[in-house]
């Protein structure tokens, strides 16, 4: 029968079985052991005995062996009546299983043997008489059977087959043999267990059974286990060597580790690496000597073993070894030393800088590199005298060093380094590590630019280099340092400053640099200037929209070159606004700047258009009228259809929220009073929420994109202006529950977990002349979180002269 038939069949069954009953209590559960049996008696079909089979596997006890008996003899029932029986915890079973063999056929037999391998109580006479069997596959599955059975008497049975048998039924036997030695080997019968892996070591036997031999070997003869480890190494034999190389691993005791590191210098080198890596696994400390002195081979592969395993075994005392292996020509060699060197669990500093003054300079640079990988900042005033007096090399390596491992307390220190270069190389090294430090440490409480503005008292050239580093902070320290250097007297001096200042990651310089951009003497630096504010500009989220954006119109009228004009409108998006968008639409009418224009027309569009989409409708058909570009002109109309699409749907809408309270749900929060709902509402913060991004539902809001979470509510407010009193009909979705209040007083109440569907809900409403307040409570579960509402009249028909805005 095909499987999947059978699988359908036996299902069905066991479906059969559960409405099968002996009494009333039993009816619709699962079935009992009598019912199962009563099965395998019956004439039921065999796909019905199948799946009894099956259940009593589970829930068989003695009472089912002489029903599941008859069966063994089977020949479409066997298989599954031995796989019952197998792992019943009786001797019934067993018992039942071995006078099945009798009456049993070839293929039915093999099975019952296989069976009763699994089974712990199996006798052995009755298994062993089929070792002389004619047919091989009874012969492999009682050979199996007692490999599995394990024993003396199973050692003694199999033995005499390896010199009887050839083919698949002696690579059984052997296995058999490996397996039964295996249960013998930690006895009172590992003797018997050594005299199969000594026959089974000889070598007319596979590689394979030579070596797993070997390592039945040595785990058994404990007494003997220095000496064939010894004999094996030192040996020719590549598979007891590779038996020594799996066993030792087990054998985690000092004699083991001492005779492996006794014998590392005697060995070949390929053996070499592996006893090393050996070694690593056995976390072999006392053995690091003897890795060590491996760094000396000949062989980078070698001296890459002792390398990885010293990073994990060595300690201080071995960091000189390291070392020089990190100053190797072998790439790979140089790569693992220096992991070796920064995994290395003790302290180093204290070693590492007794080695500094006397090391060669290559040396010298090793060392320093070590001690900046550990972070070992103990070693900075150090470093910081190498950085001041060291060789050049070294210095260099020191300056870097010192720029990852100061503390703020040091950074004086660094500036001094920086003040009395003598150098342009040898400054620029160190204004490097200084902005390396005060990247790193500004954040820190205990950080304070003072340093460095103390450091502007030095020469012109210091000054230069530091203006730099003062660009890269947002303090108020090094802000009025930067400012104070556009009155630089020296040249060099101002330009760096005014460069800095163009550089500067503050938001707080942006009217310095308009300024700049307008009055500095230099074209370059007023081109700096206008690209150094636009940057700030698009990346400081704190200052109203309104300022940015106005700030960005005034670099476009500052900017006399194509490229910043392209880049001022390319922040334009960033914060949109109606003038912003009016400007892009005009600018759309220049050729050179037509295409980022309409880039950011398109983009701002997509933030404004719910709340005016009248203006949007407008700049998008000016720009229309001038963009040639094919691929923009699709991108302004995909714009201006999807402002159609919003026309009759509500999308100026403000948000607030979200709110929620500790181990409250969706649900609950539903009813919870917040406090945009209570009269006095002063201190409710309302945000924009800009209309959905989703091409498809230009309409939607999505208040998941612009509160994110779950378990929690929002509020959402609009104001649509009727220009007379009017019956309408609200319709609208939510995804989850929602509550509406038109001019205050509640229409709806919704508390459900949904997804949106646009329109499900409707109710009847009354517009009142002029301005009417429209406010919604969206209650958030998982997953989506959007709402969409739309006036209609009250047959559904479009209600048109309706305009909405967001709430002053």
């Amino acid at each position: 029968m095909h499987p999947m038939k059978k699988s359908i069949l036996s299902i069905l069954t066991i479906l059969f079985l559960s409405s099968l009953s002996e009494a009333p209590a039993q009816t619709g559960g699962t079935p009992t052991e009598a019912q199962l049996i009563a099965i395998l008696q019956s004439t039921a079909p065999p796909e019905q005995k199948d799946a009894a089979c099956v259940q009593l596997k589970r829930v068989g006890t003695a009472a089912s062996v002489p029903a599941l008996a008859r069966l063994l003899v089977d020949p479409q029932l066997s298989h599954s009546a031995r796989y019952a029986l197998e792992s019943m915890p009786t001797p019934e079973a067993t018992t039942a299983l071995v006078a099945a063999l009798a009456d049993a056929q070839n293929e039915i037999k093999a099975g019952i043997l296989q069976s009763l391998g699994e089974r712990r109580d199996m006798p052995v006479a009755p298994v062993a008489r089929y070792l002389n069997d004619n047919n091989p596959d009874i012969v492999i599955a009682a050979a199996l059977a007692l490999g599995k059975r394990g024993g003396a008497e199973a050692l003694k049975l199999l033995t005499p087959l390896l010199d009887k048998t050839t083919g698949p039924v002696r690579t059984t036997v052997v296995d058999a043999l490996l397996r039964a030695a295996e249960g013998l080997r930690d006895g009172p019968k590992a003797p018997a267990a050594l005299r199969v892996y000594e026959r089974l070591t000889e070598a007319k036997e596979p590689p394979a059974v030579r070596q797993a031999a070997w390592c039945g070997l040595l785990r058994a003869d404990k007494k003997r286990r220095l000496t064939l480890l010894r004999q094996f190494l030192t040996g020719t034999d590549a598979l007891q060597q590779r038996a020594v190389l799996e066993v030792a691993g087990e054998w985690n005791t000092p004699d083991v580790k001492q005779e492996l590191a006794r014998l590392l210098p005697k060995l070949e080198p390929p053996l070499q690496a592996s006893v090393i890596d050996l070694l690593r696994r056995l976390n072999a400390r006392e053995s690091a000597g003897a890795i060590a002195a491996a760094l000396a081979s000949s062989e980078s592969y070698v001296r890459a073993a002792a390398v990885n395993a010293l990073a994990e075994v060595g300690n201080a005392s071995h960091a000189p070894a390291l070392l020089k292996s990190a100053v190797s020509k072998d790439a790979e060699e140089q790569k693992a030393a220096r992991r070796a060197l920064a995994r290395l669990n003790k302290p180093l500093a204290d070693s590492l800088l007794k080695l500094l003054p006397t090391a060669e300079p290559a040396l010298q640079s090793e060392i320093i590199r070590t001690l900046a990988n550990r972070q070992e900042t103990d070693a900075v005033p150090r470093l910081l005298e190498v950085a001041r007096t060291g060789p050049d090399g070294a210095r260099d390596v020191a300056i870097r060093a010192v720029g990852q491992l100061a503390q703020p307390n040091q950074l004086a220190s660094l500036v001094e380094v920086l003040t009395q270069a003598t150098d342009d190389s040898r400054r620029r090294a160190a204004q490097e590590a200084l902005l390396e430090a005060c990247r790193r440490l500004q954040g820190r409480p205990d950080f304070s630019p003072e340093p460095l503005v103390s450091g502007l008292q030095g020469s012109a050239a210091a000054r230069a280099a530091l203006y730099p580093v003062l660009a890269q902070l947002r303090h108020e320290r090094a802000r009025a340092a930067l400012l104070n250097g556009r009155q630089e007297s020296d040249p060099q001096a101002r330009i760096a400053a005014l460069r800095a200042l163009c550089e500067a990651v503050d938001p707080a310089v942006v009217p310095a640099l308009v300024e700049l951009a307008k009055t500095a003497p230099e074209n370059n630096i007023r081109v700096l200037a206008v690209r150094g504010a636009a940057r700030l500009v698009g990346e400081d989220a704190t200052s109203p929209a309104g300022q940015r954006a106005t700030t960005l119109r005034e670099l476009l009228n500052l900017a006399t070159r194509t490229e910043e004009k392209r880049m001022i409108l390319g922040r334009f998006a960033v914060v949109p606004t109606l003038e912003s968008l009016e400007l892009a639409a005009t600018l759309t009418a220049d050729p050179s700047l037509q295409n980022e224009a309409a880039q950011a027309l398109a983009e701002m569009t997509g933030s404004l258009s719910g709340a005016h989409p009248a203006e949007c409708t407008r700049a998008l058909q000016t720009a229309l009228k001038n963009v040639s570009d094919e691929a923009r002109r699709k991108v302004l109309q995909s714009r201006l259809q999807q402002i159609e699409a919003l026309a009759d749907y509500l999308t100026a809408w403000q948000v607030a929220g979200p709110y929620q309270q500790a181990g409250k749900s969706y649900q609950e929060l539903f009813d919870v009073v917040f406090p945009p709902e209570t009269g006095n509402a002063a201190g409710v913060v309302w945000k924009p929420l800009p209309a959905g991004a989703d091409a498809q539902r230009p309409f939607v809001m999505d208040v998941l994109k612009a509160l994110g979470g779950e378990q929690r509510v929002a509020y959402l407010r609009t104001r649509v202006y009727s220009d007379k009193e009017q019956s309408a009909r609200l319709e609208f979705g939510s995804d989850d529950g929602i509550k509406i209040w038109l001019n205050g007083k509640q229409v709806t109440a919704l508390n459900v977990a949904r997804p949106l569907t646009p329109g499900s809900d409707k109710v009847d409403v009354t517009l009142q002349a002029g301005w009417n307040t429209l406010m919604v409570k969206l209650t958030q579960n998982n997953q989506g979180w959007e709402f969409c509402a739309r006036f209609v009249k009250p047959d559904g028909s479009r209600l048109a002269g309706l305009k909405s805005q967001l709430p002053e």
